[in-house]
């Protein structure tokens, strides 16, 4: 009986330090995006209870006055410290120098923690239509939708909606000729 005690005993004692190295190294691989927070750069909504018609907004902020010469896409990552996958994306996808560099390269990158949403954030994300985290949005400067991720995914799958996305936005850019 002594011993089937000490081996539960060890057995656990195993279990909870393999635990503590993985939750270890998880931390060790951290998010390198450099998020900006996503409400001070948009339109400033007038507070409503979400489930009001559609906002009326106020005086468009940076990226709605911006110059379409000036202009980048816009990556918006909504996320919440509850989020499982969210986490995953954190640690697994943009912890990676490469998808951090392609990021910074290609877009100005936003993000909105709805761990604890005031009513502003709530707007928000009903404006545009965020049901599931993570959401990742590809917009133009203006706001309009030109890329969704309504899902975790791997690095090289991100790599390419990303390129997916700022291909859509080329596209947007293009002047009709004539």
């Amino acid at each position: 009986m002594r011993s089937v005690v000490m081996g539960i005993f060890i057995l656990t004692v195993a279990l909870a330090g393999a635990l503590t190295i993985d939750l270890v190294r998880q931390s060790l691989k951290s998010d390198q995006v450099q998020w900006e927070p996503y409400l001070a750069h948009t339109i400033n909504p007038v507070v409503a209870p979400v489930s009001a018609k559609p906002i009326a907004a106020t005086k468009p902020t940076a990226p709605e006055q911006a110059e379409s010469a000036e202009a980048r896409p816009m990556l918006v990552f909504f996320t919440a410290d509850w989020c499982g996958a969210c986490k995953m994306m954190k640690s697994r996808v943009f912890s990676r120098t490469d998808v951090a560099e392609e990021i910074h390269k290609r877009f100005d990158a936003y993000h909105l923690d709805l761990t604890d949403p005031s009513i502003e954030v709530q707007v928000l994300a009903q404006r545009h239509g965020v049901l599931f985290l993570p959401t990742l949005l590809i917009t133009d400067a203006n706001g309009k939708e030109l890329a969704r991720l309504e899902q975790a995914t791997e690095p090289d799958e991100f790599l390419e909606w990303l390129e997916g996305g700022e291909n859509r936005w080329l596209e947007s850019q293009k002047k009709p000729a004539g």
